[in-house]
């Protein structure tokens, strides 16, 4: 059995892994005076602003079938008022991914549409709520490579002109318009159009995070993770969240500077969102807590401690509630693809595999 094999291979090699599980547990790092003398600066707990904070999150999943993909996609902002936790917003889809190309990496596409017209649906219409998404915004953007996109800029310009208005449209309704387009699309062109397909749903995908990341926002949009690869300060072998929680202490943050978006420089709308300076922090926001990373566009050393005051206010074990409810609130989970499936008959597609 492979079992037996695995464990055979981990009774040979165990000290060769557990002296890797030593570097990263930080055993083995050598503590320079960069390390031993973090700047690990203290925020009051104490808020004095009348901002709400919300918490946005998105879901998807699937079944693949034999020349197809069903998928479902939600997503939602959670808020933490008065009253309690409120659902402030909601959007999702049930769909077959068309034509058949990239369907996970597409569908992923479609969810974080979703979650970033539900998130500009909430600001639009809440002008006191400070809304966090999770995860890292500098490493959101998709990483396709570029063989799979029509980017000149003739192609991109012809999108604006043509689909630009739809999609400003959808962005009232919270729907994802590039799934309509497509359709549009194969009908009207054929079959050798996947270049072409993707290149539109990634458009959609940059002109509303365009909108978000307008000044009109600003201050009001900060990404929270709560692991982060990202070595950049100080060139070790584990990343630096890691060395930060292990050698600070208490409540408090780290300024790590400011940074960019890059990877999409191909599109012409991604000129205005490149532009807009990122600042990253790594804060504990409880005693006990662990480290953060938080990115905040706009949002300078001199403002960002009011933010930490907001999030440890609503924090349960060192992380926003309001992120903590969204997530498990609007997990797609197994069952609920299956059910969907089921009402619409799609069993006569024959299953291939199913389900994240």
């Amino acid at each position: 059995m492979l079992r037996d094999i695995v464990i055979d291979y981990v009774i040979k090699n165990y000290d060769r892994i557990i002296a890797k599980s030593k570097i990263f547990a930080g055993e083995e790092l050598e503590i320079e005076d960069e390390i031993k003398n973090i700047p690990w600066e203290m925020f009051s707990h104490k808020t004095v602003t009348d901002k709400i904070v919300g918490g946005v999150d998105g879901s998807v999943n699937y079944i693949e079938y034999k020349g197809t993909m069903f998928t479902v996609a939600n997503a939602e902002v959670i808020v933490l008022a008065d009253e309690g936790l409120l659902r402030v917003d909601a959007s999702g889809f049930a769909d077959i991914i068309v034509p058949y190309w990239l369907p996970k990496e597409r569908s992923k596409l479609y969810m974080e549409i979703l979650e970033y017209k539900t998130a500009l649906k909430a600001l639009k219409e809440n002008k006191d709520i400070v809304v966090l998404f999770d995860g890292s915004l500098l490493h959101s953007m998709p990483r396709m490579p570029r063989r799979y996109f029509t980017y000149s800029t003739k192609d991109i310009r012809y999108i604006e002109e043509t689909f630009g208005e739809r999609f400003r449209e959808a962005e009232e309704n919270v729907d994802v318009i590039s799934r309509e387009i497509v359709m549009e699309m194969l009908e009207r062109d054929g079959e050798n159009i996947n270049h072409r397909i993707l290149t539109i749903e990634i458009f959609e995908l940059l002109s509303t995070l365009s909108l978000l990341l307008d000044p009109e926002f600003a201050g009001r949009i900060l990404w929270v993770a709560k692991n982060s690869t990202d070595n950049s300060v100080f060139h070790k072998t584990i990343a630096d969240i890691a060395i930060l929680e292990r050698y600070t202490i208490g409540p408090g943050f780290y300024t790590a500077g400011s940074s960019y978006l890059k990877g999409l420089e191909f599109f012409e709308i991604f000129d205005k969102i490149r532009r807009v300076p990122i600042f990253v922090y790594y804060a504990r926001l409880d005693e006990k807590g662990p480290v953060l990373r938080v990115e905040a566009p706009y949002i300078s050393e001199k403002e960002i401690k009011e933010y930490l005051a907001l999030m440890s206010s609503i924090s349960a074990g060192g992380y926003p509630y309001v992120l903590r409810v969204a997530h498990r609130d609007v997990i797609v989970r197994n069952n609920d693809v299956k059910a969907l499936a089921g009402m619409l008959g799609l069993d006569v597609l024959g299953k291939v595999r199913g389900y994240l």
